[in-house]
Order: structure tokens, then C-alpha cells, then sequence
């Protein structure tokens, strides 16, 4: 039991004895009490960016051991599964300034939303940094697409109704644009 008191002069009594200015509570009361002063994390705890660890130089080690398989440059490989991740860099970031892929603060359209520009900013990048949808991306399609992809994560209506039909309109040309 935990026992704490008030300072006073002269302390009063109760029917059982107890001092009227002494709080007395077992273990878990305890720790009830303390745990409803600490406020509800925003978003879940996780540990995403472990799973970029694989593949970013210098460290690397699934890229590295897919260079010593494919007889490759081990660096260069290193970098280039860099670039193929850069669009999983953004859902880290996706939860945390759209809290309902969480489903914390949920509701269906902001789910929506975020689920939408996600998926679209994903896709955006990735085509940006791979520099190929059925031919190769130029200099201002990979900055309009690195552009439009990274406004996505914040899933704002006014921004997403402009940069979703962009980042699929230029993926589009791209892909039905002969060689």
C-alpha cells in the first residue's frame, strides 16, 4: 500500500481511523492514477525506417548481398535500391500527418483521402526515382512528379484535388507515349 498525506497542523479522522488528508492506494491503483495523467499518444509507436536499413548505403546488407549474387557492383546496387525505396520513405510520414490509416481519429472520408493520396504519392515517386513508365521520365517530369508526390503526404482536399490528376496524368502520357 501507498501511502500519501497532506501537510496540515493538526490532521483529522475518519469513522476508520485514516487521516482525512491521507490517500492510501494498492499497486495497480497506483499506477491507474499515474497512467490517466499521461496523455494518449498522436499515432502508434513503431520502428518503420528499420526496414530502409536493408537497402541505404553504407550499411545496405540485402542490397549488398544482392550484388554479391547478381555479380554486381555492391555500392551501386546499394544506390539503386535506395532509389527503388524511395516511396516507402513516405508512409512513415503518411501516418503521421493522416492519422486515420491508423484508424485513430477515423473517419471514412479522411481514411479515404489519405488511402488515395498515399497510393497516388507511392506511385508518383517511385516512377520519379526508377526515371522509367514504359520509356524513360525527362528532367521536368521527374521534378513535377517529386513535387506533386511529396504535397500528397500532408492529404489535403484543395492540394490533393490538383496534384492526384497530375501525378496520373503524367504517368499516363508516359505510358501510352510511343518509344
Amino acid at each position: 500500500m501507498y501511502r500519501f498525506a497532506k501537510q496540515r497542523s493538526e490532521p483529522a479522522s475518519d469513522k476508520r481511523g485514516a487521516k482525512a488528508d491521507e490517500l492510501t492506494l494498492a499497486p495497480l491503483e497506483l499506477i491507474d492514477r499515474i497512467a490517466a495523467l499521461v496523455l494518449p499518444p498522436r499515432t502508434h509507436r513503431h520502428r518503420y525506417f528499420g526496414v530502409l536499413a536493408d537497402v541505404t548505403p553504407p550499411v545496405a546488407l540485402a542490397a549488398f548481398a544482392a550484388a554479391g549474387i547478381a555479380r554486381s557492383e555492391p555500392m551501386g546496387t546499394g544506390m539503386t535500391a535506395f532509389r527503388l525505396s524511395m516511396g516507402k520513405a513516405l508512409v512513415p510520414f503518411a501516418f503521421v500527418y493522416s492519422p486515420s490509416l491508423l484508424m485513430i481519429d477515423f473517419t471514412w472520408s479522411a481514411f479515404t483521402l489519405a488511402t488515395v493520396c498515399s497510393l497516388v504519392a507511392v506511385m508518383g515517386l517511385g516512377a520519379a526515382y526508377t526515371g522509367y513508365v514504359a520509356r524513360p521520365v525527362g528532367r521536368v517530369a521527374f521534378l513535377a512528379l517529386n513535387i506533386l508526390s511529396l504535397s500528397l503526404i500532408f492529404a489535403d482536399p484543395w492540394v490533393a484535388a490538383v496534384a492526384v490528376p497530375g501525378v496520373l496524368l503524367i504517368l499516363l502520357w508516359h505510358a501510352r507515349q510511343p518509344h
